[in-house]
């Protein structure tokens, strides 16, 4: 997110860089960034390993000595032991990566694989969440679409009604040190992963909230009287593409920005609102 001042802000900001540095860590990075587009594009790595490489690009200039040993591995080590969706059990052996990226796997004396180092080592300023996406990816739990463009709203939307999420790797903003909105492209994968977890996670409800998008999806058409408040649009498109949460509170703000939608656009025809009340019966 933007600094405000000089403080960095949002979830990821201990590892956040100001907008004005970007364009000069781009140019350090930029070589290593256009190796790793080159390798995934062969396909020689998975989805979610060329995402680990990714964010290890930038801890690895950003945070001094930003991995240790993980000292909980048996905790880890029970998502992939005791999985029911272990669709790939294999992972990329860290010794046929090309030279610029291995030197990224700081700690690896006794690792192998690109999921083995996952395992047995801590990132330093990330928040869990990261580790344990990128693990229930790894074993098919998670059915994360990956993609080098963020998708629409509405894309997004049919996507999360399908039981999926994406997870945006732009390799050019990443080069040109250019922003995706109001993040840069780093924290924007971050931030893509953070929501996944808790689009998958138990805890929030994975099938409820699957649900509750897939209703939405089917309804959108009736939406449109309400779509012309500007204000109501914006929210609805937050809640479309940035707001997974327990599908009790998804439904609790979808209901209030529709009645307040109802208030703000003043309609006319006092029957259009009894019309579309279907759609609050969730």
């Amino acid at each position: 997110m933007p600094s405000i001042g000089n403080k960095l802000q949002g979830k990821f900001k201990k590892v956040l860089i100001s907008t004005e540095e970007l364009s000069k860590e781009a140019i350090q990075i930029e070589k290593l960034i256009s190796t790793l587009e080159d390798f995934y594009s062969q396909k020689k790595i998975a989805d979610w390993e060329a995402v680990l490489l990714f964010i290890l690009i930038y801890l690895n200039r950003r945070v001094k000595n930003f991995a240790i040993q993980e000292r909980e591995i048996n905790k880890y080590q029970k998502i992939i032991e005791n999985s029911e969706f272990l669709i790939n059990q294999n992972s990329t052996p860290i010794e046929i990566l090309p030279d610029e990226l291995k030197v990224l796997f700081i700690n690896t004396t006794s690792c192998v694989t690109i999921r083995e180092y996952l395992l047995k080592i801590r990132f330093l300023k990330l928040k869990e969440e990261i580790k344990i996406c990128l693990l229930e990816w790894s074993i098919g739990k998670y059915d994360i679409v990956l993609d080098k463009i963020p998708f629409t709203p509405k894309e997004m939307l049919r996507l999360q009604s399908l039981g999926k999420r994406v997870v945006t790797l732009s390799f050019d903003f990443a080069k040109k040190g250019e922003l995706l909105g109001s993040r840069d492209a780093f924290e924007f994968t971050l931030h893509d992963l953070s929501h996944a977890h808790t689009f998958f996670s138990p805890y929030y409800n994975a099938k409820g909230q699957i649900q509750f998008y897939r209703f939405l999806y089917r309804h959108f058409g009736l939406l449109a009287p309400y779509r012309e408040d500007s204000d109501f649009q914006s929210k609805l498109i937050y809640l479309m593409s940035d707001m997974n949460s327990h599908p009790e509170h998804l439904k609790s703000y979808f209901r209030a920005i529709l009645k307040e939608s109802k208030k703000n656009l003043n309609l006319r025809k006092k029957n259009l609102y009894r019309e579309h009340s279907s759609i609050l019966a969730l």
